[in-house]
């Protein structure tokens, strides 16, 4: 059974939980803002510089190719476009999310240090709600 010392456990993982959850809200819109800048990175890729479309060559002899004219294109299409939008997404969460609610430098944070299991807690001081309301999403939910 948990009791009273696993509490700065269970805090640290809400608040990784919490900066998990923020970061890929912030990639998908990353990847949504990314999208039209991808879209011409994945037209760019159906061809080669010259011109000319871009064709598999083949390591192996294939028994049953498939001989559809557009299947390369718009293979690489999608794969030029997803991994551009995954890019951009991730870079742009990388530079929107704040990870300092993660960081305990000084290791001061009382949220996450374990309290005496017999002693009363005592009602909570301004300092504290405060630092609770910063960092905590459940307890601005309350």
């Amino acid at each position: 059974m948990a009791g009273p010392k696993r509490w700065p456990w269970k805090n640290q993982k809400n608040i990784k939980d919490q900066y998990k959850f923020t970061f890929v809200h912030n990639m998908i819109l990353g990847a949504v803002l990314t999208s039209p800048f991808a879209v011409f990175v994945g037209r760019r890729a159906q061809r080669y510089q010259g011109g000319v479309p871009i064709v598999p060559v083949q390591r192996f002899i294939h028994d049953f190719p498939n001989v559809d004219p557009g299947y390369q294109t718009k293979k690489t299409f999608r794969w030029w476009f997803i991994g551009t939008c995954l890019f951009g997404g991730f870079a742009f969460a990388m530079l929107t999310t704040n990870e300092n609610q993660k960081r305990d430098a000084w290791y001061q944070r009382p949220d996450l240090r374990p309290f005496p299991a017999m002693v009363p807690k005592e009602s909570m001081d301004i300092t504290e709600r405060t630092m609770y309301e910063a960092h905590y999403q459940t307890f601005r939910n309350e």
